[in-house]
């Protein structure tokens, strides 16, 4: 039995209003109209009824680049002391764009010296990348910055991004910036904050270490370095890593103790050691990355009112 993508999209539309990412619902579609309608699509024909429905419900990917400055207007209105910015290139398409709530920036000083930051690709067309600022407050829960959706991550996109920061958030003494090793990050830590001591994520270096040194026991003596407070403490961990991983102390020593280890870092690190903070808002935005731009920032406010309304709860317990 046959049916047209009109007939199948009337059906189904309700089921997938809330539509994620999942590579799992192009099938889900499958099912739903061999079971419901009686008829049997191929999954190709499933992905694009799936991505017919996404504009359907949340309107179109390139028409919507042109919704975010309408977007930023209200926001600002309706959100006292929100930072907002967007840039076109010299032919008027998107390239840059930035947004940290009001409710953010206030708190910030409430928060702890240190800003996890990561990047993510958007499942668009186009593919943009997310950029995200996290930092942990007073009771070491996770607390969402600044968001930018930037048209590729180089020198120039990550340098725009922290001057957004950086104009926006009130300067902080003994800052710390942590991040994964991209190139592009650590260039743009030392043209906008020189005096900010940059650090890497411990376990995007332990994902890198585990390319070149094998032994199970790794982690464990990996992440004690890390931990550790005192240089005996961590001159005992170090030796029983080299026990089982011969010339790491090299590799690790090129990356730089004072880039990964408490013991050396020239700020206090408290123990926030990776960008999981970060890393834990993009996965929050998971099933939104592949929305049109204007609905994803839209349901990024959404998903941080909530977030900020559950920590006044949790406040007035």
């Amino acid at each position: 039995m046959q049916a047209s993508s009109t007939v199948i999209d009337n059906c189904l539309i309700d089921d997938f209003r809330f539509m994620s990412t999942d590579p799992s619902i192009p099938k889900e579609i499958e099912h739903k109209t061999r079971t419901n309608l009686g008829v049997n699509i191929s999954y190709q024909k499933a992905w694009r009824l799936k991505e017919h429905m996404v504009k359907i419900l949340h309107g179109d990917t390139v028409e919507s680049y042109a919704l975010i400055s309408r977007f930023f207007d209200k926001l600002v209105k309706s959100n006292p002391g929100t930072c907002t910015a967007l840039e076109m290139d010299d032919s008027g398409h998107f390239k840059f764009c930035f947004m940290a709530f009001g409710a953010s920036i206030e708190r910030w000083k409430y928060c702890i010296p240190i800003i996890s930051i990561d990047g993510t690709f958007l499942k668009c067309k186009f593919g943009d990348i997310l950029l995200t600022a996290s930092s942990q407050d007073g009771n070491n829960q996770i607390f969402p910055l600044a968001f930018a959706i930037v048209d590729s991550e180089n020198d120039v996109s990550w340098t725009w991004f922290f001057e957004k920061i950086r104009n926006s958030f009130s300067e902080r003494a003994n800052l710390v910036i942590v991040s994964d090793r991209h190139l592009s990050i650590p260039k743009g830590v030392l043209r906008v904050f020189p005096d900010v001591e940059y650090c890497v994520c411990t376990k995007h270096l332990l994902s890198n270490l585990k390319l070149h040194f094998k032994d199970p026991l790794l982690d464990k003596y990996f992440f004690s370095c890390a931990y550790a407070y005192t240089v005996k403490e961590f001159e005992c961990h170090m030796r029983c890593m080299e026990f089982v991983c011969l010339n790491i102390r090299d590799y690790l020593s090129n990356v730089g103790f004072e880039k990964w280890s408490r013991t050396y870092s020239c700020r206090r690190r408290y123990r926030m050691i990776t960008s999981n903070c970060a890393e834990s808002v993009n996965s929050v935005s998971k099933d939104l990355r592949e929305l049109p731009v204007a609905t994803m920032l839209c349901s990024i406010r959404d998903v941080l009112q909530k977030w900020f309304m559950n920590e006044v709860k949790l406040l007035l317990q």
